[in-house]
């Protein structure tokens, strides 16, 4: 019989747990079991817990506090090696809201205007903000895909316009411009809340049947009418949306 398994990896899910987007990994599950996926999940709870780097097809990282996204970050330096391997390979790694910026290059805190150096997987520097700012966010990737969720910022973020994600048509994007989040390769970075693949499951159906085909493995077709409710909603958060624009 066909091993059709997916393994993620939920990394640090009681710390990582801002905006309880432990809806991301039910949605993932459930569009890898429409697809005839088994989607295996493993908890990455404690730092000294050893990662099998090998085993892993996607990689979660939740949102966190910038405190506690700041430990993983130091974590996640003792295997920089291995994590380097991991994204040269083109495997996945899901990254969501704060925790982004550990990615990058450089993170700046209000405390004493302190610095702390990311990983430099993405050419990027974060700022954490004096307020908080939360709305919808309406993008597209690659004029191809549109995404609908929430945003709630505590970090401003300046990313290389060559390793953009996507387009924003509403929210406030990374910095207030008109981009959201980062993708090198398969690490992806979104500001998106909602949980993202919640809102919207055909991205994670396009995650999924990309890691499939990678590893050989035959999908189902999900129907369109299997979106009915999500599709709605979309279509209903888009109206008020273009309410808000008209607005402007």
């Amino acid at each position: 019989m066909e091993d059709k398994t997916i393994n993620i990896f939920w990394m640090y899910p009681d710390m990582l747990n801002l905006h309880g987007d432990r809806g991301n990994i039910l949605a993932l599950g459930k569009v890898a079991d429409k697809m005839g996926l088994t989607l295996n999940v493993t908890k990455i709870e404690r730092f000294n817990e050893k990662i099998d780097f090998e085993k892993a097809d996607i990689m979660l990282f939740s949102p966190g506090e910038l405190k506690v996204a700041l430990k993983v970050l130091d974590r996640l330096k003792d295997d920089i090696r291995e994590v380097e391997k991991y994204i040269a390979s083109n495997k996945y790694i899901l990254v969501i809201g704060t925790t982004g910026s550990i990615f990058g290059k450089e993170i700046e805190l209000l405390e004493d205007s302190k610095i702390v150096k990311g990983l430099d997987f993405f050419n990027m520097y974060s700022k954490e903000r004096n307020s908080v700012i939360g709305d919808d966010i309406y993008f597209s990737i690659n004029d191809k895909q549109e995404i609908i969720g929430s945003q709630i910022h505590m970090l401003d973020f300046d990313v290389n316009e060559t390793q953009v994600l996507g387009n924003i048509k509403y929210g406030y994007g990374d910095n207030g411009n008109k981009t959201e989040g980062a993708r090198v390769k398969n690490l992806i970075f979104t500001n998106t809340l909602g949980p993202v693949f919640v809102k919207n499951p055909w991205w994670a159906e396009s995650i999924l049947g990309d890691i499939a085909d990678r590893k050989g493995i035959e999908v189902k077709d999900i129907p369109v009418e299997h979106y009915e409710i999500e599709i709605k909603s979309f279509n209903s958060i888009k109206e008020l949306i273009d309410k808000k624009l008209e607005k402007i």
